[in-house]
């Protein structure tokens, strides 16, 4: 019958004019193998439906011949008569034909005494054998049909074959004999069911069974037979051996101990009196039952696809040639859907295959055809989708349940944790049914079927095309890979031309990049020896040299645009990079986006040759990107930078800047008149040329001038623009110029007048100005402050020497020592110098000081000075010869109160104190010389007494 080809109407048509005949009447008999349900199991439930209607039209009359009549009907086709037959087999075969009564062989209820007198019209068929027959022939043959065929067909070792010589001989068919008959016509049948009857298992126990003794053999054919039944009243009991082996010449005392040897010899294995003799060790499972319990548990299949999708194929197909020609590996992945599921994908254009194998199941007739409707759906028409539609998958209904079955009986037969045998048997089956699955499944979804055609129906962009298996499916994809992706690079490099790049060639990769932002970038490979073979070196061979990125130009090496041939066609890439940011001028753009712009086709770079080709661009174009992290302007790109943007992509942006328009009039003045020597001449400056000498110079500044509020508002206001820029042209063109005092400079309206840009270049000019001298005023303020509270001239560091070598050794106190030591070294540079004076009054280096700083070193300075003053004046003359006019002034007063002071004079100062020495000498020749003395004695009191006070007040 043929369920799926309208044989259902056919029936009902035939039921129906069978109740509608009349007085005429139609009786319509079908006869069958199964039940009528069972071959509508594999159909859709509407189906189904159909055919229980139809088989509620129909009676089922169920037909089983009890072995009784089974036996008469043997004799009758043999046509023995019992009168001719040798001397003594008429009554053998009675005393057999009674045992086998004894022994229940031909079950309960039936005539013994009618069975007795068959036997020996049955002849040569022994007793034993007509009862395991009829039960062989019921299970694995076809009844009365393959009876027939074993009494007279000339089929090997059947009835036919010893006819002609058992009734001179005498001798019977036994069971031994029926085991071959077995084997030899059902052979085949019973691998295939193994599960049932443990038959491979028999078989291969049989004939790898080595022996010269008859007996033996005979017996364990005997008891092969009966195990491939395991019927419940077919018991292979020592009785029952004995019956199927007897009178061949064998007493039963023979083959008792022959049968003892076997169980000795662990051939033959006893399971106790209800289970019998089996050919291994022991089984307390039917798997003939087991699986009828299966059957029942699982039920019929309704719908085949969820259960076929944990085995259906799902590894990408990968474009060979295409990765061949190009060093692309490029997959398309396969899909599974159900009929009428045209969602779309939600995957990030990194993580998304290359293209897609859509592949529609269906089950029935009417979801093939709506298949066949989806598969032309927009969604679908994309140029690297391809789209296959098998045939019905309801066909492979039988061998999904099959697979399901044993595995239920593995997980739900608790016997078989003691049965290793059992156990190994169901482990076949489930292998065995899985493997039959498997291969029927290729035949429906063959999608790597290089043998014969496949049975898909393909489409590709909404039409049919067509595809004749595996091998035209790879070169299809490769077609499509070649067209889709025409703008993609061949960079023929697997350690880094990938997806997801190994740690080790992420490492290597970094290394590169390093390189690639450092001096090296001048050296040949990069600064790498040639003799040896990192695998950077290999990625700079296969990308950078092999690409003509870096290469000798005017005597240099340096990154430049590919070469005209472009041999890796490295161009198309690099030029949409730069053509996506500006696009966007004076926006910035996420690197992610960026990156996913080149993921997707026609480019379809790998993740590992895009940062790659990010840093070669970012060296390329260094003076128009601008690059940010976190939304915070990188004032330069390093590798360090370049190392943070591999591991978190999402962190960074880059704007391109591009000086045109109304302001390229400001830009060219600013950069003439403000940084002459920051731009080189070969090309044009653009506006980051600028931009990042001015943030790297006000990033440099020391903590004293970013601190300070010891400037002009116009140079304070330009630095905290510098030091708070976000971006580049806002910066410039914004910024700065209200910083300074000047309208912003916009980019839509009329071109600046020459006046104002040169009032806010020169504006800007005297704000740099300052704040880069700010820290040079800083230690001139220091110097004079020495200079001051040490009185020691112009010439501050030498007269500091000179004014403290001759007591520093006799100075005790640590700090004012420590102090003097600073003083009198001669190593440091005058800057340093005075660094290392201030740092040690403040325990800081001024580099880092705040205004409150700068007074109160000036406090400290003019204590220290009072301090080391008092020590002087105990501890001169010193005697030491200096080059400088040391002079001692001490009075004492009337109170006793003794005023003291050792002055000195430089060789500059020489001048001025014999000019002073002059006018005063007049003055006091006009008095007499005590009355001269004592008045310029009184006169110097005062003036001695006066410092003081104010050396006092300057430390208070």
């Amino acid at each position: 019958m043929n369920p799926d080809r309208q044989d259902v109407y056919f029936l009902q048509r035939l039921a129906e004019a069978a109740a509608r005949s009349g007085e005429t009447q139609l009786f319509v008999v079908g006869i069958l193998h199964q039940g009528f349900n069972a071959y509508s199991e594999h159909l859709s439930q509407a189906a189904q439906r159909e055919w229980e209607k139809v088989a509620g039209r129909f009676e089922e009359i169920l037909f089983h011949q009890p072995l009784e009549q089974m036996a008469s009907l043997v004799a009758q086709a043999l046509g023995i008569r019992d009168r001719q037959l040798p001397k003594g087999v008429a009554e053998r075969a009675r005393a057999d034909m009674s045992r086998a009564l004894e022994l229940d062989w031909y079950g309960f209820g039936v005539s013994q005494g009618t069975l007795r007198d068959l036997a020996p019209r049955l002849y040569p068929l022994h007793p034993s054998v007509l009862p395991v027959l009829v039960r062989l022939l019921a299970r694995f043959g076809q009844n009365e049909r393959s009876l027939f065929s074993f009494l007279f067909s000339n089929e090997p070792f059947g009835l036919m074959s010893i006819g002609d010589r058992v009734v001179e001989s005498g001798t019977w068919y036994r069971l031994a004999d029926l085991y071959d008959y077995a084997r030899a016509t059902f052979g085949h049948r019973l691998s295939i069911q193994s599960y049932r009857s443990h038959w491979n298992q028999i078989e291969s126990l049989v004939s790898s069974f080595a022996t010269e003794d008859e007996l033996e053999l005979r017996i364990l054919k005997s008891v092969a037979i009966l195990n491939l039944l395991d019927s419940d009243g077919l018991v292979a009991s020592e009785e029952s051996v004995i019956l199927a082996v007897s009178n061949d010449g064998h007493t039963n005392s023979k083959i008792k101990a022959t049968i003892e040897s076997l169980k000795a010899r662990r051939v033959l294995y006893h399971r106790g009196a209800s289970r019998g003799f089996c050919l291994w060790p022991h089984t307390s499972v039917n798997l003939e039952r087991a699986y009828e319990a299966a059957i029942e548990a699982v039920g019929a299949t309704t719908r085949v696809v969820p259960l076929l999708k944990a085995h259906l194929e799902t590894r990408p197909i990968v474009a060979r040639r295409h990765y061949i020609q190009t060093g692309n590996l490029r997959y398309f992945e396969i899909e599974y859907r159900a009929v009428g599921d045209t969602s779309d994908w939600a995957q990030s254009a990194k993580d998304s295959p290359d293209g897609r194998i859509v592949v529609f199941l269906c089950e029935t007739e009417e979801e093939h055809a709506q298949a066949l409707k989806d598969a032309c759906h927009p969604m679908f028409c994309q140029p690297n989708i391809l789209v296959a539609v098998p045939k019905p998958l309801q066909g492979l209904a039988g061998l999904v349940q099959e697979a399901i079955r044993w595995q239920w009986i593995a997980h739900n037969v608790p016997e078989l944790n003691h049965d290793t045998y059992a156990a190994e048997e169901v482990s076949r089956r489930i292998a065995a049914a899985e493997r039959v699955r498997d291969a029927r499944l290729q035949t429906y979804l063959g999608l790597r079927q290089f043998a014969g055609r496949t049975e898909l129906q393909w489409f590709f962009q909404g039409s049919a095309t067509a595809i004749d298996g595996a091998r035209d499916l790879l070169a299809r994809i490769s077609v499509i890979c070649d067209e889709v992706f025409n703008r993609a690079p061949e960079i023929k490099n697997e350690l880094i031309n990938r997806r997801q790049l190994s740690s080790a060639a992420a490492a290597a990769r970094m290394r590169l990049i390093e390189r690639a932002f450092s001096s090296a970038v001048s050296e040949p490979y990069l600064g790498m020896d040639a003799d040896k073979a990192p695998p950077e070196m290999s990625m700079y061979l296969s990308v950078l040299d092999a690409g003509g990125l870096h290469r000798k130009v005017s005597g240099v090496y340096k990154f430049v645009e590919p070469p005209p041939t472009d041999p890796c066609k490295l161009r198309p890439v690099l030029a949409r990079m730069l053509e996506v940011l500006r696009e966007q001028q004076d926006a910035r753009v996420p690197v992610t986006q960026l990156l996913d712009e080149m993921y997707r086709p026609p480019y379809g770079i790998r993740d590992g040759v895009g940062l790659l080709l990010l840093a070669v661009m970012a060296q390329l174009h260094e003076n128009e990107l601008a690059f940010y992290e976190n939304g915070i302007f990188l004032r330069q790109m390093t590798g360090a930078e370049m190392h943070r943007l591999a591991k978190a992509p999402e962190t960074f942006e880059i704007q391109y800047c591009k000086v045109a328009g109304v302001r390229a009039t400001l830009f060219e003045h600013l950069v003439r008149v403000l940084l002459p020597d920051n731009v080189p001449s070969t090309s044009k400056p653009d506006i980051l040329d600028v931009v990042r000498p001015l943030c790297v110079f006000a990033a440099g500044l020391p903590l004293y001038t970013q601190k300070t509020q010891r400037l002009s508002a116009t140079a304070r206001a330009v630095r905290t623009a510098l030091t708070s820029a976000k971006e580049p042209a806002p910066l410039l063109f914004t910024d700065l110029p209200r910083a300074c005092g000047v309208e912003p400079f916009s980019s839509t309206g009329r071109g600046p007048t020459r006046e104002r840009a040169s009032e806010f270049v020169s504006s800007l000019k005297r704000a740099h100005d300052e704040l880069k001298l700010a820290y040079s005023e800083l230690l001139a303020r220091i110097r004079d402050t020495l200079a001051e509270a040490f009185e020691c001239g112009a010439d501050t560091r030498n007269g500091l020497r000179t004014l403290v070598e001759p007591v520093v050794g006799s100075i005790g106190e640590p700090k004012l020592r420590a102090l003097c030591l600073r003083l009198v070294d001669t190593k440091l540079g005058d800057n340093e110098w005075l660094e290392s004076v201030a740092s040690f009054v403040c325990e800081k280096p001024p580099a880092k000081w705040v205004d409150v700083d700068v007074d109160q070193f000036g406090e400290q300075i003019v204590n220290l000075a009072r301090r080391f003053r008092r020590i002087q004046a105990m501890h001169f003359p010193s005697g030491k010869p200096t080059s400088a006019a040391l002079l001692r002034v001490a009075i004492t007063k009337p109170d006793g109160v003794e005023l003291d002071r050792v002055l000195q004079v430089s060789p500059n100062e020489e001048e001025l104190v014999r000019t002073a020495e002059a006018k005063l000498a007049p003055v006091l020749r006009q008095f007499s010389g005590r009355i001269g003395i004592v008045a310029a004695t009184r006169v110097l009191m005062r003036e001695l007494a006066r410092n003081e006070r104010e050396s006092h007040d300057e430390v208070s």
